[in-house]
């Protein structure tokens, strides 16, 4: 699926799986493509990195040694990539994200 704003693109012969996004702003786009697709909820996502699938961290003591001290004894819904193992977990980015988001997915 190729997200863009740029209509070049509808000129192009036979490009199938093609969304243009008609917004300017980077929250409205996100909601745009919620809509667009009916997504209801987040999986647990890509790493950033490599790409990787993320897996949720089911024992947070198998992560100790791979995020800060800080962040181990307060930080919370760690998941882990399966290619090359770095570890995320929510911080206030993705909490302002859901809040920013979270009417927009109540709505539909």
């Amino acid at each position: 699926m190729i997200l863009t704003k740029d209509s070049h693109f509808l000129k192009i012969k036979n490009l199938k799986n093609l969304f243009l996004v008609r917004s300017d702003d980077p929250t409205d786009q996100t909601i745009e493509v919620l809509k667009a697709f009916d997504i209801r909820e987040f999986g647990p996502g890509r790493c950033a990195r490599c790409n990787g699938p993320l897996d949720h961290v089911e024992e947070k003591e198998s992560i100790r040694d791979l995020v800060p001290e800080y962040v181990f004894f307060h930080g919370t819904g760690f998941s882990r990539c399966r290619i090359c193992s770095k570890v995320y977990w929510e911080g206030t980015h993705l909490k302002r994200f859901r809040e920013q988001l979270g009417s927009a997915i109540k709505l539909r």
